[in-house]
């Protein structure tokens, strides 16, 4: 710091918050039956961790849909809930962290 002491127009005050706050975007990708209420099983299972849903695609097979959705997450541990529901609900095959 000795060196740049004649040039104190190069420094300036930075600052950051030590924890960020607010919603994040967790795309999710999930394997279920296509049968009727599945979807809203899965809708209600976000909703019961206090989660909400960003986006929602669903593309329908036979006897199976894919569904991919956005949901907006508080931290890791709210993700991990939320996923955990997911997989508990009637229908639904397989959750993974979609990746981009």
């Amino acid at each position: 710091m000795e060196g740049f002491s004649s040039t104190p127009e190069r420094f300036f005050e930075v600052g950051w918050e030590a924890q960020q706050s607010g919603a994040h975007t967790a795309k999710l990708s999930l394997c279920a039956a296509n049968e009727p209420h599945v979807l809203s099983g899965i809708t209600n299972a976000i909703a019961k961790q206090d989660g909400a849903i960003a986006s929602l695609r669903v593309t329908r097979r036979q006897d199976e849909c894919d569904v991919a959705l956005e949901a907006e997450v508080r931290d890791v541990r709210h993700l991990a809930n939320i996923m955990a529901g997911l997989r508990a609900c009637p229908g639904v095959i397989r959750v993974d962290r979609a990746r981009s």
